[in-house]
């Protein structure tokens, strides 16, 4: 009988089991190709965001790249300033006695794209002026050398704030202190 089980099985004597059929392997093979499409996807999109974000080297600005844009800007300007100019301040100084300083500024912006951001950026400036200003006594500022410090302070300040344009001078147009 023992010979009979042999000559029922495989050639080599195993015994044959049946295959899955493909119904029942399907679910398997789309679980490892959708897991191998995830880890091809994740895998694709770092290598996107490590290109563009981290990779990413600005060029490096020399001067003479930037001396050459320069001159490219006045060329097609002119010798014409781009000025941007606020409406007048009417501002409280600290300290006693109660002093108030009316002002207009001006800034001379370096380009178009400086002058375009100082428009949007008007009640963001105006504030920080503001700031400033409130920050000073009257001592502080009625000497040359307490203007050119505000002036100072005003331009730090401006060039902070804006991104795309710096402001080259403040243009104080009226200063009365009451």
């Amino acid at each position: 009988m023992a010979a009979k089980g042999k000559e029922k099985g495989d050639k080599d004597g195993a015994v044959a089991t049946a295959k899955p059929s493909l119904k029942e392997r399907l679910p398997k093979i789309l679980l490892f190709v959708l897991v191998f499409l995830n880890l091809m996807l994740m895998v694709g999109s770092a290598y996107v965001i490590y290109d563009v974000k981290i990779a990413y080297k600005r060029p490096p600005i020399t001067e003479e790249t930037e001396s050459h844009a320069l001159v490219l800007e006045r060329d097609l300007r002119g010798d014409k300033p781009v000025l941007y100019s606020f409406e007048p301040f009417n501002i409280n100084l600290d300290g006693k006695p109660h002093k108030m300083v009316r002002t207009t500024i001006q800034f001379e912006m370096l380009s178009e794209e400086g002058y375009e951001e100082a428009v949007n950026l008007v009640p963001v400036a105006r504030d920080q002026i503001v700031q400033i200003f409130n920050s000073k006594k009257y001592e502080d500022i009625e000497s040359i050398q307490g203007k050119l410090f505000l002036k100072d302070q005003i331009l730090t300040a401006m060039n902070s704030l804006f991104h795309k344009g710096l402001v080259k001078e403040v243009y104080f147009g009226e200063f009365v202190v009451q």
